[in-house]
C-alpha cells in the first residue's frame, strides 16, 4: 500500500483537524478519562484551537494514493525553559473537562523540569500529538512521518524531540524508536488538593516525557 509524505500547510490544518477528532481525539486515554471527546461529532473548540495555534509547525502527514490523510504529526519547535503554551491553553479554555487536562499538564511541566535536564539546549522540537489511521496501522506510516521531523529538527539544528505518552502503546513506540523516559508517574500521583486529576483505565496508567537525542 503506498503512501506519499509532505509537510503540513496553513491549506491543510482544517482536514488535519479532522482525521485527528476522527483517530486521536476519540481513543487519547486522558481525554477518555474526562469524558472530553466521545464521538468525531463532539464539540471540540479548545483542542482543536490548541491545534491551530501549534500548526502547521514543523508538522507532517501522510496521504494515500487517491489523497486522503492517513497520518498525521503535529509537531512545533519549542523553547526547553518554561514552556507558555498550557497557560495559554489553560486561559482560552471553555471545556471544564479540558481545563482539568490542561492543569495536569501544567503540574507535569514543573515536576519534570526539562529544563534542568538539558541546560546547554534552547529549543527543542516537541511531538504534540501523533496519530494513524487503523487500516494503516504497522504499515510504516509514523516511522516515516518521524523520520521527517528528525530531519526537520537537524535543518533547524535542533538535537532534542520531546514526546508526551498516556497511552501505554505509545509508550512503547517511543522507546522503539530511540526516545528516553525522563519523566514517569502514576495518573493517581498527579493531584490537586489531594486528589487525582484523571483516573485513567489500565493498561494507561502513567504519564511520562520521553526525549530523544539527534546528536
Amino acid at each position: 500500500m503506498a503512501f506519499s509524505v509532505s509537510p503540513i500547510t496553513e491549506n491543510d490544518v482544517e482536514a488535519v483537524l479532522k482525521f485527528m477528532k476522527r483517530t486521536f481525539y476519540v481513543d487519547e486515554p486522558i481525554y477518555k478519562a474526562v469524558g472530553y471527546c466521545t464521538s468525531e461529532n463532539d464539540d471540540t473548540f479548545d483542542s482543536d484551537e490548541y491545534c491551530r495555534h501549534i500548526l502547521p509547525g514543523v508538522s507532517f502527514q501522510a496521504k494515500d494514493n487517491d489523497g486522503n490523510i492517513i497520518g498525521a504529526l503535529l509537531c512545533d519547535i519549542c523553547p526547553v525553559a518554561n514552556p507558555t503554551i498550557y497557560t495559554h491553553a489553560l486561559r482560552d479554555c471553555r471545556s471544564p473537562r479540558y481545563k482539568t487536562i490542561i492543569q495536569m499538564c501544567i503540574v507535569r511541566e514543573m515536576l519534570t523540569e526539562i529544563w534542568s535536564k538539558f541546560p546547554n539546549d534552547v529549543n527543542l522540537i516537541e511531538v504534540k500529538m501523533a496519530s494513524t489511521d487503523s487500516q494503516w496501522r504497522n504499515k510504516g506510516v509514523m516511522n516515516r512521518l518521524m523520520i521527517e521531523v528528525e530531519n526537520a529538527a537537524k535543518e533547524n539544528n535542533i538535537r532534542l524531540l520531546r514526546m508526551e505518552t498516556s497511552s501505554a502503546y505509545s509508550a512503547k513506540s517511543a522507546e522503539r524508536r530511540g526516545f528516553k523516559c525522563i519523566f514517569k508517574r502514576l495518573y493517581t500521583d498527579l493531584q490537586f488538593d489531594g486528589k487525582p486529576f484523571i483516573v485513567t483505565e489500565p493498561p494507561h496508567v502513567d504519564d511520562r516525557v520521553y526525549v530523544k537525542e539527534l546528536f
